[in-house]
């Protein structure tokens, strides 16, 4: 009887080792995947789920079948997740920082993706981004190459010109650089095939690295450049506010397209949709086309007239979202104007050019908007942007937009600007 009972004792001694070894076993594994999560980042949201009518279209893709940015997606699932890493997002470079360790060609490592991690090799460098393909995939040099150099002449001076820092690490005007590599990652592995989701930005992994992911389908298409442009806005614009409105986000990732690459008649749609619902307000963001058109051209307006590039870098590194940063940067512009507050502004607005050229030309609205408008050290907006009406209002060699409608006179129409800016107060 006591040798059963010392058998069951024995048992249960074993069990309960057996629990407590595999708990611990199970611990160690955990805690072994947060450990990886925290060296390589963690893109939130399952882009499984993703709706491609929700996303942002591109610019500069005149095709039937959208091509979109999953980012607002990938940012909300984030932000449900309680933003984690938000308080390690902000760059501060040691005051002892040595040189870069910058990525070599040829070099193999894991990088966080939608729904897990893949892995991808260095397929080209220059001295600030890091083309990353995914294993088993190849791009040609040509491709590589012109990436590159559109990267150095192009996206890289313009972007940090507009949305960059001065992170006072010896880098000039430049991206953050949590991974001291001085380089930004661009990863190019298969998302969905060519169209439907044409890249992405993910808050989650910029508290670890600075990275934008392209599908591979897309970036040898002629609008590969733009995903690369939209998405390193959202990365900048990110990096030194990750609060920061949808509405000053998404039109500075259309504004980050045009300064880049000129325009299309995707642009023009989104315009062309402002003018048709300029009475909603401008922050209530529902990823209509009117949304996307009246974010642009209210941050070229903002760039106009209150000091270009250095004006949008001021609304970009200021903490107050929406409606708060454009009162401050009213107030204390970069272009050596006076400050005055946003009311002040709005009805400064309403006689300027812009309401002067609604009231006395009669073509398109989206044209006679962008006539006011001149990006600092350009071509006239409009002259750069979109050729000169016809006598029916629509534009050669851009998609046909909406004329006056018979019977409506220019100042009639000209109201509709009108609601657009008081919604900031």
């Amino acid at each position: 009887m006591s040798e059963r009972r010392s058998t069951q004792a024995l048992f249960l001694v074993f069990l309960m080792l057996a629990s407590v070894m595999g708990q611990a076993a199970a611990n160690e594994a955990h805690n072994e995947v947060e450990d990886f999560e925290d060296d390589i980042g963690v893109v939130y949201g399952d882009l499984s789920d993703f709706n491609v009518d929700t996303g942002s279209q591109y610019l500069l893709i005149e095709e039937d079948q959208p091509v979109v940015s999953a980012t607002s997606f990938l940012k909300q699932a984030w932000i449900d997740e309680g933003r984690p890493g938000v308080d390690e997002i902000r760059y501060q470079p040691s005051m002892a920082r040595s040189t870069c360790s910058q990525h070599l060609v040829g070099d193999t490592l894991t990088v966080p993706i939608s729904g897990g991690s893949t892995s991808v090799y260095v397929a080209k460098t220059t001295a600030t981004v890091a083309f990353l393909v995914q294993s088993g995939r190849t791009l040609s040099s040509t491709v590589l190459q012109n990436l590159a150099s559109t990267w150095d002449q192009t996206i890289y001076p313009t972007m940090t010109t507009y949305f960059g820092k001065d992170y006072q690490d010896g880098r000039g005007l430049a991206p953050p650089d949590n991974d001291n590599n001085c380089q930004v990652e661009i990863v190019i592995y298969d998302i969905d095939g060519a169209f439907n989701i044409g890249g992405y930005f993910s808050p989650g992994t910029a508290a670890t690295r600075e990275v934008v992911y392209v599908d591979f389908a897309d970036i040898t298409l002629s609008w590969g450049k733009s995903i690369i442009a939209h998405e390193l806005q959202h990365l900048l614009h990110n990096a030194q506010d990750p609060y920061e409105n949808l509405w000053l986000d998404e039109g500075n990732a259309d504004v980050a397209i045009y300064l880049c690459f000129g325009a299309d008649g995707t642009l023009a749609g989104h315009l062309n949709g402002w003018t048709q619902q300029s009475d909603l307000s401008v922050r209530w963001w529902n990823q209509r086309n009117a949304d996307y058109g009246a974010g642009f051209i209210f941050t070229m307006y903002l760039a106009d007239h209150l000091g270009g590039g250095p004006a949008i870098r001021q609304l970009v590194q200021d903490s107050a979202t929406g409606g708060l940063g454009v009162q401050n940067l009213a107030l204390s512009p970069v272009s050596g104007q006076s400050g005055k507050s946003v009311e002040r502004w709005v009805r400064s607005l309403r006689t300027s050019r812009l309401q002067q050229q609604l009231i006395l030309t009669k073509g398109s609205m989206a044209f006679q908007i962008l006539t006011s408008i001149h990006p600092v050290g350009a071509q006239p907006f409009a002259e750069s942007l979109l050729p000169t009406p016809t006598p029916t209002g629509q534009l050669l060699g851009v998609q046909q937009v909406t004329p006056w409608r018979d019977g409506e006179s220019a100042r009639s129409n000209s109201l509709q600007v009108q609601p657009l800016l008081p919604h900031l107060r």
